[in-house]
């Protein structure tokens, strides 16, 4: 090859710029599939559904149905619970230790046919206590007694609107709470017992006032 002709190559490769590189380019973009793919310890968990709200505490006490039907009187087992914590409290003359013997507010409220029945609750509950301490000065020695036994009295089925109830119910009268000291016995008679649902309640202890 002549010289002039390197000579002129030389110069020509020399004279020649890199080509630059465009960023632009060069940028590669994730695919959207490759962006939204989560890492293997970031795979979400099924989100469980809500649990249900519980139902709705009722507003009042609900009529049992052994207030609604007439069928056979509920057992005496509770009465004659009652009739210990009575007994109890009449021993040592203090009606509060029988106070849930006697038969509640809320459910009389729902018995009772006129317009202020807790007002005439408030009314049996008092004489209620003053019955309690009448019975604890009965007997001579009442502090010694013992319960022996309990006698459920004679009871009827009350109807809806006789008595001025609203609600039917059994009423069971003169039952009675047996007691002994040695071998000698007394007892105390509760003169009105009602129920609500399965339970006996003492509505009247002694005289029923008006």
């Amino acid at each position: 090859m002549r010289p002039y002709l390197l000579i002129f190559l030389a110069l020509a490769s020399c004279a020649r710029k890199p080509v630059e590189q465009d960023a632009v380019t060069l940028f590669i973009v994730p695919t959207r599939a490759a962006a939204s793919d989560p890492r293997p310890d970031q795979v979400n968990e099924p989100v469980p559904e809500p649990a249900p709200d519980p139902p709705a505490e009722p507003a009042g006490p609900v009529v049992p149905v052994e207030n609604q039907e007439k069928n056979v009187p509920p057992d005496a087992a509770s009465a004659e619970e009652g009739a210990r914590l009575l007994f109890e409290a009449i021993k040592k003359d203090d009606p509060a230790l029988a106070e849930e013997f006697f038969f509640p507010a809320a459910a009389f409220d729902l018995v009772k046919n006129m317009d202020d029945a807790s007002n005439y609750h408030r009314k049996l509950e008092t004489y209620y206590e003053e019955d309690v301490h009448a019975e604890h000065g009965r007997y001579f020695g009442v502090k010694a007694m013992e319960f022996d036994s309990f006698e459920l009295g004679g009871c009827t089925w009350k109807e809806p609107l006789t008595q001025g109830n609203k609600l039917p119910y059994w009423s069971c009268r003169n039952s009675r709470i047996i007691v002994r000291t040695g071998t000698k016995k007394f007892d105390y008679r509760i003169r009105a017992l009602i129920n609500w649902g399965s339970k006996w309640y003492v509505i009247h202890l002694g005289p029923i006032r008006s």
